[in-house]
């Protein structure tokens, strides 16, 4: 009984001959990994418009296990399967992706749930019939497409186990991508009402003519290193937040407050931290962005313009500084310095928040995250406001003088020395 299971089980996973499938195992090969299995009916594949079926199945230790249509999350057509309420089959809930953010419910697809899904053996199994997989709001797919594409993912833990086809899922933890040979996929002899089981409702196996099954050579797949994902994650969270909600408020403040000579340097010396923190935060997101197929997401293009805007900071910091010494007061560039840096620091600190969206932070997180960078900076705004115009010192003959911190060599200057 129990060889009679394993083999149901591999033949199942591997392709059906009798039903023409290509399949594809992107994490492993074994009885337990997980496979997707895609059929598309002659009828089909000529007229380019009707049904395909493809199964999901995969270990009960996932919490869910997806399959989709595209290149990448956003705009592409999502089938995510997990165990319904009470663990007697699967709820399909069919999704649009929308990029970095949980993908909806799609209630356009016209999905089927087939016989042969359910659980058995520490296995889940999801047999599904679409009639509108050719195009969706974001995409199309020939049936035809010798290198067609497909996303996958899944994630582990505890089952979600819900009836509900909108209900919360967790972040992946394994995705990757595959491509279809859907010319391998179509037959004449593949039934047109559910292809991964027999007459008798039992699940298929194949004929003596096995060799039209297509595994791995009609499919490749690209997955992401989740051993590092998570530790970088977590380190790029918090050097950003030491640079963006600490070191870079500390170090603009000490320009409002200073009162000792050569502070100016401080500021400098902290602020040149500060962005060695960004381009160390900016490097492991760059990477993961990659890894993740995320460069075009609004989190990863505001953080690369934001450092990379940075990077400006510093020569203009210095012609800031000589200008101020010699001149007594701002001029172009102290504005320009001023004030982007006042508009990079708090856009660095919202991209943090926007960063944890991407993450699927908790409800609790982003409000703890919000509530500190709103104290910070709120905080840095009122001392802006507080020491507007009052640090201009005069010497007891009534002549203004640059403040502490800016002079040099230059004691006395004529006019008003403006404060940063």
């Amino acid at each position: 009984m129990r060889l009679s299971t394993t083999w149901s089980l591999l033949l199942s996973s591997a392709g059906l001959a009798v039903a023409q499938t290509v399949s594809n195992c992107p994490a492993g090969s074994d009885s337990s990994a997980i496979c997707y299995s895609i059929n598309v009916p002659t009828s089909s594949a000529s007229s380019g418009s009707g049904d395909i079926f493809f199964q999901i199945k995969g270990p009960t230790s996932r919490s869910w296990i997806a399959l989709g249509q595209g290149t990448e999350m956003a705009g592409s057509n999502i089938f995510v399967v997990y165990p319904n309420s009470d663990g007697s089959n699967m709820t399909l809930s069919p999704r649009t992706g929308v990029g970095e953010v949980e993908p909806k419910f799609n209630s356009n697809a016209q999905v089927t749930l087939l016989s042969g899904s359910g659980i058995s053996g520490g296995i889940m199994t999801a047999n599904v019939k679409c009639s509108n997989c050719n195009s969706w709001t974001g995409g199309s797919m020939s049936f035809t497409d010798s290198s067609s594409n497909w996303i996958w993912s899944s994630a582990e833990g505890a089952a979600v186990s819900s009836d509900d086809t909108s209900a919360d899922i967790s972040q992946h933890d394994e995705q990757g991508t595959i491509k279809f040979d859907l010319t391998k996929a179509s037959s004449t002899s593949a039934s047109t009402t559910n292809p991964f089981v027999t007459t008798s409702g039992t699940p298929a196996t194949p004929s003596s003519s096995s060799g039209s099954s297509n595994v791995g050579s009609s499919a490749s797949s690209s997955s992401v290193d989740f051993s590092k994902l998570g530790s970088v994650t977590m380190a790029h969270a918090s050097v950003m937040s030491l640079a963006f909600l600490f070191f870079f408020p500390l170090g603009a403040i000490i320009m409002r407050v200073r009162s000792f000579r050569g502070s100016v340097w401080i500021h400098a010396g902290i602020q040149i931290f500060s962005y060695a923190l960004a381009i160390a935060g900016l490097g492991m997101g760059i990477w993961m962005a990659q890894s993740l197929q995320l460069l075009n997401a609004y989190h990863a293009i505001i953080g690369l313009v934001t450092v990379c805007l940075l990077i400006f900071q510093a020569p203009l910091g210095l012609l800031h500084h000589k200008l101020y010494k010699s001149r007594g007061g701002r001029t172009a560039p102290s504005y320009v310095h001023i004030w982007l840096g006042r508009a990079l620091m708090t856009l660095g600190a919202i991209n943090g928040a926007f960063g944890l969206t991407l993450a699927n932070d908790s409800k609790n997180g982003l409000i703890a995250y919000g509530t500190i960078a709103g104290i910070i900076y709120v905080g840095y705004y009122i001392v802006i406001a507080l020491t507007a115009g009052k640090r201009t010192k005069t010497n007891p003959q009534g002549e203004k003088r640059a403040p502490l911190g800016e002079r040099g060599g230059v004691e006395r200057v004529s006019g008003s020395a403006s404060s940063q």
